[in-house]
């Protein structure tokens, strides 16, 4: 879940293959714990901007190779972490034919 402002989402920029978007400081337990979490989290896109359509393979948030067949041009409601240029997806291997310009995000709660 994130937030938004109506359409416009508060986290934005240019898709590099095979990178995650972004990361975040979201918190962790520190010195203070003997028990230690990673302060930051991938970003989790909303959408994406396709520029060109084709096959989009990408990463979920828990870290799985997805697939989408013929993904079309304009904004791309998916929650991925980032485009992968190939993967095998569920025994099958995938390639990326689409050209994904941008992702857009939002903060989380």
């Amino acid at each position: 879940m994130s937030i938004t402002s109506g359409f416009t989402t508060p986290l934005s920029d240019a898709v590099v293959v095979d990178t995650f978007f972004d990361q975040i400081q979201t918190g962790g337990s520190g010195s203070v714990s003997s028990i230690q979490t990673n302060p930051n989290e991938n970003v989790v896109s909303t959408y994406l901007f396709v520029s060109v359509a084709g096959d989009l393979v990408y990463e979920n948030q828990q870290g799985d190779p997805q697939f989408v067949s013929g993904a079309p041009e304009g904004l791309f409601a998916l929650s991925a972490t980032r485009v992968l240029s190939a993967a095998t997806v569920r025994g099958t291997p995938r390639t990326t034919t689409a050209t994904v310009s941008n992702w857009f995000a939002g903060y989380k709660y």
